[in-house]
């Protein structure tokens, strides 16, 4: 596999181009704008001007509202996560969440599952309450059951952005991708008023398939963004080494995003730094109230419930030497060492996610031999 082209290598980081680096900027600036909500305008200028000071600050905030889902996908991250017997946060849960994250200066939160389109009503409920004049909004969905009555409600509740996975139109043992589908719920996201992303997970196997060029293809032609989503192996894929991508996989994935700047890492898209945001600038809510630093890392730093503070909960995350900094890594898809660290617990683990003293004792204990 030949060195990329753009990317100025020094061991495995990499630099933008200014090129590159402006598309992203004008991206987020396109998603991130509405009109109508002025006063999140002004509160996204003054984070974007407090992030060129280099200091972290949490940009968005995934929650997790239910795990029921109407797909069973093999990479799903949520199959270990789910308990039986344990409810859902409540609206006052949610609304004491919200508090928290507004005075920390969040601007822009999606709302996942599960499928959050199976309890739209409550979906609908929680969205209120996390003000969305003020902030962005995003549902993350397989999009099945997305049409236009249920676009135009969720448009009406204040919601900016639909993520939908390119996956769930894709057959795998024919190796082919439903195009005409996923233009059809693009259509009916944008008669709403609404805007789309597209979402495809890359695995080894994947990396430089005609189908992954094809998805490369059709978000371009339709001026929408490709988030590649790196392979994880816990949830479905739990102990699947072979998902993972080496070496020379993650540089040629680097080398799409710099050759097709409509596609995106999630790393290219935070207020401060470039890298990996886990506890820095994202943030995972689980249903049941854990914080995590996203759902594939499946350490739970603190818990709502158990009367902690988002802020220390942050703090007590960013103490580990895994979280204070930006990886140009994925931890929890391509960093060998945390790995090594991480996957061990969580294969030992009888109920995840696993408490974060014993990610820090794991790592106490490597330091020390």
């Amino acid at each position: 596999m030949s060195t990329p082209r753009h990317a100025e290598l020094q061991g495995f980081r990499y630099r933008r181009p200014p090129r590159v680096a402006v598309s992203n900027f004008v991206q987020n600036i396109h998603y991130a704008l509405d009109w109508r909500k002025w006063r999140r305008t002004g509160r996204l200028a003054l984070r974007t001007l407090q992030g060129l000071r280099g200091r972290p600050m949490v940009r968005q905030v995934e929650i997790a509202l239910d795990y029921d889902c109407n797909l069973s996908c093999p990479h799903c991250s949520r199959s270990r996560l789910m308990r039986e017997g344990d409810s859902p946060l409540t609206l006052d849960e949610y609304r004491g969440l919200y508090d928290e994250f507004d005075r920390m200066g969040v601007v822009s939160y999606a709302f996942t599952g599960g499928e959050p389109l199976l309890i739209m009503d409550r979906l609908l409920d929680v969205i209120r309450i996390f003000e969305p004049r003020r902030n962005v909004i995003g549902i993350q969905t397989n999009a099945l059951l997305l049409n236009d009555e249920r676009a135009t409600r969720l448009r009406n509740a204040g919601v900016d952005m639909i993520q939908a996975s390119l996956d769930e139109f894709h057959t795998e043992d024919a190796g082919i991708v439903n195009f005409t589908k996923a233009e059809r719920k693009l259509a009916v996201v944008r008669r709403s008023g609404m805007k789309m992303t597209f979402t495809t997970v890359v695995t080894h196997s994947n990396i430089g398939s005609p189908v992954l060029e094809e998805m490369i293809r059709f978000t371009r032609d339709n001026g929408t963004t490709l988030f590649l989503n790196i392979a994880v192996p816990v949830g479905s894929w739990s102990g699947r080494t072979d998902v993972r991508l080496d070496e020379a996989d993650q540089i040629a994935l680097r080398e799409l995003t710099l050759r097709h700047p409509h596609t995106r890492l999630d790393f290219a898209a935070n207020f401060a730094g470039f890298g990996c945001p886990a506890f820095k600038e994202r943030m995972y809510v689980t249903p049941y109230g854990e914080v995590l630093g996203c759902p594939f890392l499946q350490v739970a730093a603190g818990s709502i419930r158990k009367g902690e503070s988002i802020r220390s909960i942050q703090q007590k995350a960013l103490s580990l030497p895994c979280f204070d900094h930006y990886h140009d890594r994925c931890l929890a898809g391509e960093d060998a060492s945390f790995l090594e660290q991480y996957i061990p617990i969580y294969d030992e683990a009888t109920a995840l996610p696993f408490a974060w003293d014993r990610l820090a004792e794991r790592i106490g204990e490597e330091r020390r031999s």
